[in-house]
């Protein structure tokens, strides 16, 4: 067993208002962190432990998860033996395109920026080659499970944080139905850069991989709820409803409750955990 963590921003219980881009800069470190998780997982594809690996992402891990599985390209192959998403701090649209009732129960009303984590990189559906981010994620894994829980705390100030975008050193200049950057549009992300006397504007490329983490994390909006809170399950992914099956309740504990607590109280969620990775006792 291997536990792999990133250098995330945090706050403690005592400071109730955090820096207000501590999650997106959390974020944006979770993007680049998944290459580092892919080159591991390539070592152990090349090892004795090949078809063997079980992944358990917890919230923002999932992010992780995400982009060491796309970090492989479309070849399809299995990864990992098993990949269970608990309370996924991710988009929705980043695995579905179709999610109609997690859509209606977004915060935000006027979204200002294309959906480009629901079609990448164009925007807009009926287009061939623009799927949701993650889309190929689901053919690298023997088996997908999604563990959520539709009242969670942090899931819910997940959607708020998404209502916030994008921050204030961002932003998007062009249409929201649509994506197209020059050459062949006008549509702009771009990050305003500080320089005595003012500030100059830095375009983004989405093709770009870093730049394309700082797009997703501190400009597009997503327009469906966090992967670990909708009601429907994306394809490929078997729900388990914490809720209904083990009471997580909508506190901030809640989220993480299952580390928090101890193993006899928590024992329904690890007995489902073995069972899904087909694990003996």
């Amino acid at each position: 067993m291997a536990y792999l963590d990133w250098p995330t921003l945090w706050y403690p219980d005592w400071q109730q208002v955090p820096h207000p881009t501590n999650y997106d800069r959390s974020d944006y470190r979770a993007y680049q962190a998944g290459l580092y998780l892919k080159n591991i997982l390539e070592w152990l594809d090349n090892s004795d432990y090949a078809g063997r690996v079980r992944v358990l992402a917890h919230s923002m891990g999932n992010q992780v998860v995400g982009e060491a599985l796309r970090l492989f390209g479309d070849d399809h192959k299995k990864r990992v033996h098993t990949y269970i998403a608990s309370q996924a701090a991710v988009s929705g649209h980043a695995y579905a395109e179709n999610l109609p009732y997690d859509t209606a129960l977004l915060i935000d009303p006027s979204p200002t920026t294309p959906e480009v984590l629901r079609y990448f990189s164009c925007g807009k559906g009926d287009v061939d080659d623009c799927l949701p981010y993650y889309a190929t994620n689901i053919f690298k894994s023997d088996s997908t499970f999604r563990y959520y829980n539709r009242n969670d705390y942090a899931l819910e100030k997940w959607e708020i944080n998404n209502d916030w975008k994008p921050n204030t050193e961002y932003g998007y200049r062009g249409s929201i139905a649509s994506y197209s950057p020059y050459p062949d549009g006008e549509d702009s992300f771009y990050k305003s850069i500080y320089t005595y006397p003012g500030y100059i504007e830095s375009e983004l490329d989405i093709k770009e991989r870093l730049e394309r983490y700082e797009i997703f994390s501190f400009i597009a909006e997503s327009r469906a709820r966090a992967l670990g809170a909708l009601f429907t399950d994306p394809p490929g992914f078997l729900g388990f409803s914490l809720f209904y099956d083990l009471e997580y309740g909508d506190t901030r504990y809640d989220h993480s409750r299952q580390f928090f607590s101890n193993i006899i109280d928590e024992w329904g969620y690890w007995e489902k955990f073995m069972g899904d990775c087909k694990i003996a006792n």
